[in-house]
């Protein structure tokens, strides 16, 4: 595998990256980027990434200057970012943490991107257990969805709307955001789905609720 040039987007590497499969991309200053491709981890650059490419890079995904101030201030940012390139094609969701690290004697940023799957999987290839699913699709109340970063809350959830995207007596109401919907099931179904997402943007601190 050809390594990449430090230079480069942004967008051109996690496009890249996303396309040769990877299921974790790992940027941290003064380290190369790092891919986990089928239970193993490469590299994917040609030499380690300055502290100034790796803010460049959080800023432009959590769509402020102060994104650097988060983490700073002993905060994490974690938010949804899409690419999508061209729009008769499929789009490039992707969930990102970063967090404040410490790089030998100096400050810096350690970030864990997951591509997501843009066509949700269906609940029926997601071995959810029965009394889970049948607790899915009860008509009252709501759910929480709880887990460690990686552990599939996101797919589950991608395939509850899809399930119910299916469903012409649901109501969907679509989060988080990096979900894509494809356009043929809407067209299929003539579903009306409403889009949300609660993010950095709109609540900065998890802990102030």
């Amino acid at each position: 595998m050809d390594k990449l040039p430090i230079d480069i987007d942004l967008n051109t590497l996690l496009i890249h990256c996303a396309d040769l499969g990877a299921s974790r991309i790992q940027i941290q200053t003064d380290q190369p980027v790092e891919i986990r491709v089928h239970g193993r981890n490469s590299e994917v650059t040609e030499d380690r990434l300055g502290n100034h490419w790796v803010q460049h890079a959080l800023r432009q995904m959590y769509g402020s200057e102060t994104a650097t101030s988060v983490l700073t201030q002993g905060g994490t940012v974690d938010l949804s970012y899409t690419i999508w390139p061209d729009k008769t094609k499929p789009r490039y969701p992707f969930r990102i943490n970063a967090v404040a690290a410490t790089i030998g004697a100096e400050r810096g940023i350690n970030m864990t991107i997951r591509p997501l799957a843009s066509n949700p999987r269906p609940l029926s290839e997601q071995n959810i257990e029965p009394r889970l699913r049948e607790a899915l699709e009860g008509d009252n109340g709501g759910y929480l969805i709880c887990g460690a970063t990686g552990s599939g809350k996101t797919t589950l959830i991608g395939g509850i709307n899809r399930d119910r995207l299916e469903n012409p007596d649901c109501h969907c109401n679509k989060a988080p955001a990096e979900l894509d919907i494809p356009k043929r099931l809407l067209r299929l179904h003539k579903r009306i789905v409403e889009l949300t997402e609660a993010g950095p943007m709109h609540n900065r601190s998890k802990s102030n609720g």
